[in-house]
This record gives C-alpha cells, sequence and structure tokens, in this order.
C-alpha cells in the first residue's frame, strides 16, 4: 500500500494549509491498487478511508484540485468503463467520485464527464440496473444521474435511439429522473438537476414541461404533510421546479408563471413553514417564478450604481448600453408591481421567522428581483428592511435583514447616498449577541455582517466609501481579533483583506492582512494574546481595541472570553505604556464602579480586568494611588453583600482570588513603600513606617517565624 503521509494536528483548532495538492502520485497509486486489492473487504475499507482522509484535508481549499480534477476524474472513468461487468469494482470506484464531488461540488465535477452520444445508452442502462434500495452503493446512483444530466444535453436527436417494442428514450429518462425525484435520500439532488436539465432541451419541453407541472402539482397536493417521507417526496419535488425556473428559457416559462405560482402557493398548506427546508425550497421557487413577471435586467437596471470596470472599452460599451436602455411601459409593471410586491410581502414575514435556513435563500431571490424594479421601489424596500434593525426585532429579523443588505450592495442597488443610514446598522450588527435563558443568539448576525462588509467592498469605489473607512478597519478587525466564534472572526478577517485589497484605503491594511489571515484567527487565544499586540501596535487600532476589551468582552457571557480579556489588557498596558496610562486611568475608576454593579458578567470581568490592570500598571510606576483604596475594598464589600453565595459565587470567588494573587505582589508593595520613607514630607513617611512592619509580620515570616528564604538578606 502507499505510504501514508501524516500531519499531526495536537490543536483542534490547528488549520492544515497547503499551496497545491500534493497527493496525486498517492492517489495514483491508491487506485492502482484498488484494482487488485478488490474482494478483500477489509483492505477496501483501509483504501477508502485513505481517500477519505485525503480529500478530507482539501475540504477548505477545494481549488487546489481543479488542475489535477480531468486526470483523476479521467483515471477512474476509463476504470469504470473496463469494469462494466465487473459490480465490486464500479462501486468502489464510484465512492472515490463522490469524495471528489463532496470536496469541490458536482457541478465542478459534471462538466468534466465524457458526455458524447456514445455514452448515452451505457450509462442509462447503467442507471437502470441498479437497486434504488441498495443503501451501500447509494454513490453509484448518485454520480451516475449527475453524469447523465451531462450526457442528455448533446445535440442530438434522442427519436434516433429509439427502439420498437420500447417506450421513446425521452419517455425513460424523464421516469427515471422522477423515480429518483421522490427518493428520500441524496440521490434526489442528482436526480432534480437531471430532470430540470433534460427538460430544458429544444425538443423535450414542448411537449414534457406542462406534464412536468401537472406531476408536480399532484405530488404537491397529495402528499401527507408532517410525515416524514411524503415531505421528502415534496422536497424533491421542488427542488426539481426550482432548477427548472433556472434552465428552462424565460421566454419558454413566461407563460406558465401564473400556474407555477398557484402551485406552490396554493397547493401547499401554511404549516410548510414549520420543515425548514421545504421552506428554503419553497422560497427558492417563488423567487425564481417572481422573476418571470418583473422586467429583463437591462430593462430596469439603469438607475443602479456603476462602479466602473477594469476596461475602458468595457466601461464605454455599458454607458452607450445605458443610453439605449428602453423604459419600462408603466402598463407591464402594474402587473409586475403586484406580483413582486406579493413575494416581497411574504419575504418580509419569513424573515421574522426564527426558522434561519430560508434567510439566505430569499434575500437573495430580494436581490434578484429587486435587479429588476425601479429605484423608487427599491428605496421602499431598503426601507422595510431597516425597520426589521431595531432592538424590538428578534435576531432571526437582523440576520435576514443583514443578509438583504448585502445582497442589494452587491448588486449595487444601494446608491452611496443611502450608505449612511446603513453604514451603522452593519456595525451595530458586527457585535449582536442575544441573552435568552441559557442560551445566546447572534452569531449568525455577525456573520451575515461581515458579508455585508465584504459585499460593500467590492461594490463602490474608493472616493464613495472614504467617508466610511475610519469605522468600518476599526469595527471588522474588532470582530476579527475578538469575536467568540471562529466561522465570524474569519468572515470578519476575509471582509478586511476584500476592503484591503479592493478599497486600499484601510490604515495599515497590507501589514496586518499579512499577519491577522483567514487561518492565523483560528485559535482564540493566539488573537487575544499575541495578533492583539500586533495590531495595537498601529496607533489607529490601538484605542479602540483597549476600549472594546475593557467594556465589550470583560462583560462577555463566557467566562474564557473575559479571563482572555483582562489577560489581553495586561499584555496591552505594556506594549503602549504612555497611551494606556492614561486609557487606564481613565476606565480603571469605571471598572471599580462596575464591580457594585447587578450584572453579574461585568462584575466578575471588571475584578478580572482590575487585576490585571493593576499589575500592568505598578510594574509601569503608574497606578494611581486614589484607585488603590477603592481596590483593597472590592472584597470586603462583595462579601458583605453576599455576593460570594451560590453558582456565581463560585466564579466570583475565583475572580478575586486573582485579584489578590495580583494584589500581593510583594516587590510592588515594597518598592512603594520604600517611596514612601524617602518622601519628603513627614506626614507621607510617617504611616509608611507602620505599613511596612504590618507587611514584613504578615508575609514575610513563615508560621514557624523563621524568615522565608525570598526575603534574607532583603532588608
Amino acid at each position: 500500500m502507499a505510504e501514508t503521509i501524516t500531519y499531526p494536528t495536537s490543536d483542534p483548532e490547528t488549520s492544515i494549509v497547503f499551496n497545491a495538492f500534493q497527493h496525486l502520485d498517492e492517489f495514483n497509486e491508491l487506485i492502482n491498487e484498488a484494482c487488485i486489492l478488490i474482494g478483500d473487504i477489509r483492505k477496501e475499507e483501509a483504501l477508502l478511508t485513505r481517500f477519505t482522509i485525503i480529500f478530507g484535508w482539501y475540504q477548505e481549499q477545494p481549488h487546489l484540485l481543479d488542475p489535477y480534477l480531468p486526470e483523476m476524474l479521467g483515471k477512474c472513468i476509463s476504470i469504470i468503463n473496463e469494469n462494466m461487468e465487473n459490480p465490486k469494482m464500479y462501486h468502489f470506484i464510484f465512492k472515490i467520485i463522490h469524495l471528489m464531488t463532496k470536496t469541490r461540488g458536482y457541478k465542478s465535477l459534471v462538466r468534466l464527464m465524457p458526455h458524447t452520444v456514445d455514452d448515452l445508452e451505457p450509462v442509462f442502462d447503467l442507471l437502470r440496473s441498479q437497486d434504488e434500495n441498495d443503501r451501500d452503493n447509494w454513490q453509484t446512483r448518485y454520480i451516475l444521474l449527475l453524469w447523465l444530466s451531462i450526457v442528455v444535453m448533446v445535440p442530438f436527436a434522442l427519436e434516433r435511439l429509439d427502439k420498437s417494442g420500447k417506450p421513446p428514450l425521452i419517455e425513460r429518462i424523464i421516469n427515471e429522473a422522477k423515480r429518483y425525484v421522490v427518493r428520500e435520500d441524496i440521490t434526489q439532488i442528482a436526480a432534480a438537476h437531471l430532470l430540470a436539465k433534460f427538460i430544458s432541451r429544444p425538443d423535450v419541453y414542448p411537449s414534457k414541461l406542462g406534464d412536468i407541472f401537472s406531476w408536480s402539482e399532484k405530488v404537491l397536493q397529495n402528499a401527507q404533510y408532517g410525515f416524514h417521507k411524503d415531505e421528502l417526496c415534496v422536497a424533491g419535488c421542488l427542488l426539481s421546479l426550482a432548477n427548472i425556473c433556472k434552465f428552462v428559457p424565460r421566454s419558454v416559462l413566461r407563460p406558465h408563471a401564473p400556474r407555477l405560482l398557484n402551485i406552490v402557493l396554493e397547493k401547499m398548506p401554511e404549516r410548510v413553514s414549520q420543515n425548514v427546508l421545504l421552506a428554503r425550497l419553497r422560497t427558492k421557487v417563488i423567487q425564481r417564478v417572481g422573476l418571470l413577471f418583473c422586467p429583463r435586467r437591462a430593462a430596469a437596471a439603469s438607475w443602479r450604481y456603476q462602479r466602473g470596470f477594469r476596461s475602458l472599452e468595457d466601461n464605454l460599451a455599458c454607458i452607450m448600453k445605458r443610453k439605449e436602455t428602453a423604459v419600462v411601459a408603466n402598463g407591464d409593471f402594474n402587473i409586475q408591481k403586484a406580483a413582486t410586491v406579493s413575494y416581497l410581502t411574504a419575504g418580509s414575514q419569513k424573515r421574522q421567522d426564527r426558522e434561519e435556513g430560508e434567510e439566505e435563500d430569499e434575500s437573495d431571490g430580494v436581490g434578484r428581483i429587486c435587479s429588476r424594479l425601479t429605484a423608487s421601489c427599491v428605496e421602499d424596500v431598503l426601507a422595510a428592511i431597516l425597520d426589521l434593525c431595531t432592538r424590538l426585532e428578534t435576531y432571526a429579523a437582523w440576520h435576514g435583514a443583514c443578509f438583504a443588505l448585502a445582497e442589494l450592495g452587491r448588486r449595487c442597488l444601494l446608491l452611496p447616498e443611502k450608505l449612511p443610514q446603513v453604514i451603522p446598522v452593519v456595525l451595530t450588527a458586527l457585535f449582536y449577541d442575544e441573552k435568552s435563558g441559557e442560551c445566546n443568539f447572534g452569531s449568525n448576525v455577525r456573520d451575515a455582517a461581515c458579508y455585508c462588509c465584504w459585499a460593500f467592498a467590492r461594490a463602490y469605489k474608493a472616493s464613495d466609501f472614504a467617508c466610511h473607512v475610519q469605522e468600518v478597519s476599526q469595527k471588522l478587525i474588532l470582530s476579527a481579533l475578538f469575536d467568540r466564534e471562529l466561522n465570524v472572526r474569519r468572515a470578519a478577517a476575509a471582509a478586511f483583506q476584500e476592503n484591503v485589497g479592493r478599497q486600499g484605503q484601510f490604515p495599515n491594511g497590507i501589514e496586518i492582512i499579512t499577519t491577522v489571515d483567514y487561518f492565523a484567527v483560528g485559535n482564540i487565544s493566539n488573537c487575544y494574546l499575541n495578533l492583539s499586540k500586533f495590531v495595537a501596535g498601529f496607533d489607529e487600532y490601538t484605542s479602540s481595541i483597549v476600549e472594546h476589551l475593557a467594556f465589550s468582552r470583560l462583560s462577555h457571557w463566557d467566562e474564557n472570553i473575559r479571563d482572555m480579556a483582562a489577560r489581553a489588557l495586561n499584555i496591552l498596558t505594556s506594549l503602549a505604556p504612555e497611551q494606556m496610562k492614561t486609557s487606564s486611568r481613565d476606565f480603571l475608576p469605571q471598572l471599580v464602579e462596575h464591580v457594585s454593579g447587578n450584572d453579574f458578567y461585568m462584575r466578575q470581568g471588571s475584578v478580572l480586568g482590575i487585576s490585571e490592570l493593576i499589575q500592568a500598571l505598578s510594574e509601569l510606576d503608574s497606578l494611581p494611588e486614589t484607585i488603590v483604596e477603592d481596590v483593597i475594598e472590592i472584597v470586603p464589600k462583595l462579601r458583605e453583600r453576599k455576593l460570594f453565595n451560590g453558582v456565581a459565587g463560585e466564579l466570583m470567588r475565583r475572580a478575586c482570588s486573582r485579584l489578590i494573587e495580583k494584589l500581593a505582589e510583594l516587590k510592588k508593595w515594597r518598592r512603594f513603600l520604600d517611596d514612601c520613607l524617602n518622601h519628603k514630607e513627614a506626614n507621607v513617611r510617617d504611616p509608611a513606617i507602620p505599613a511596612y512592619a504590618a507587611l514584613i509580620t504578615t508575609y514575610a515570616f513563615a508560621k514557624d517565624g523563621s524568615l522565608m528564604k525570598d526575603y534574607r538578606g532583603a532588608f
């Protein structure tokens, strides 16, 4: 067997980063061994496990496979063609192809599969010979359906392949696709793709499109909603309709649009929204049908914001095209507007549901439809979206609104004069965190806000975005460094990098993105204790980082975040002593006040922050004398208020233990008392004498009365 390459990953947050696909030779060796070892179950499983590990390393870098996919896929297909009579062999190879599909996506694989007229019958016959109830080899049926979806698009008259005594080939392919569309497994995804691609053939849709709609209507109407099996059949049917609306020409679908809208709105009950999968697919169908009621993009998009192209020729062509754009007739637009408004109304209601799965698809649909509308209509849509971003709305409403704003921005439907209304909402969403009982919500909102920043970077000219650069850059780097969730930190890092590349105005952007990149933010401890120190070295970000740590992260609901924020403040104090001296003097009294507050998270985080700041400032000989007395009274006051009881009290005890640990740094106290004894004023020297005696009596002697080792010879 081929020699394996192992990559140690002791840290679960460490990612393996490759510059290219490094396992081609091993892949070829394993494929050659598979041709010999097939039949030995244990060796087959070992081979398949190894293939799974190899492709698993590229899940986050699937594009690295692209140069090698034709060679790898071609080798697999040739083995299949040579072993059509050996099911064990081709089943195993189809599993390997499925791993490629899982890593890179089926769209990238399908276009590389052989698709000649000679491939049609062998592939179709092999598919028909499969047992649809075979749960061990479903990958074979899945890949064959995908393969057939490209083969059936060959520009060849299918009637010539009909055989006497058998139904027409067109009928057989459609029936086979419909059979798998209502299956309760992953093959229905490939079957829905096959059915839609086949129906889009010019020699098929004139006679079969209406039949497919009738069949879909029957399935949706007769399904028993609430039963898992029936709902999966409905899911396959909806996916087929969505794909048909995507692949079949618009001119062909336009006469069927009212019927399609009636099928998905009237034939399905309202409780279908309780099923996330069905709700998402239904939304996808509705938005694609809604596009049929709208004018073409070229007829309504002349008002959109134009960033321009890199090519002067493209810019001139775009200007000429806008001059030649026809205005949509008012009579037609009224009909289109009625259908569009009904879709957007339904969408705005769904965005407030607690189910999050459909929001991304729905927001994409809102963006697509708005790209066909006039500027005044899009302003109404924008106002409705911004109304969802208030403190009274749920996190689901914020999530959907952020996605919708991102889609409007990405499609250049947000004019620059609207940015002052939108940017504050997006920046608020970057730190959205809502606590509800024992759970916290908001990571999806923050992720969507990062997507907004990424989309805006690509949409606007640097001159139009210049007035928002400072606040966006500071907020994005705070999210990339200090957010609790890995996916949000990475999304913020990607958005920051996109802004640096596209806008070119972020302060010290190049220096930062070379260190704070997508993979570096994977380890949260590294972000708080190392990367924050690096970024705070740039003056534009220092104060915002310190304030964010002191007033946001110290009050976070996660104890680990509070602890790391406190330690980060200690590190930053030594990094920028002069600036931190001023900042710490400003917010140390506020932290002391927060210790007496009612917010438990803020109370414990403030104690941790005070502990670390006192240590750091004392090392800089910059600890304000006025604050020391208040700090010393923290523990007695907490005990007096009985805040050390219960579960919350345990956390407060840990925080206060840290405070006492930092206060008991004897060298600092000794240095302070030494300074007092050398002071020129007698009223300063006199209190220091009993203080020194108490310090030595309490801390310098062991229980047996002997002087501790650390203090021998110190006085």
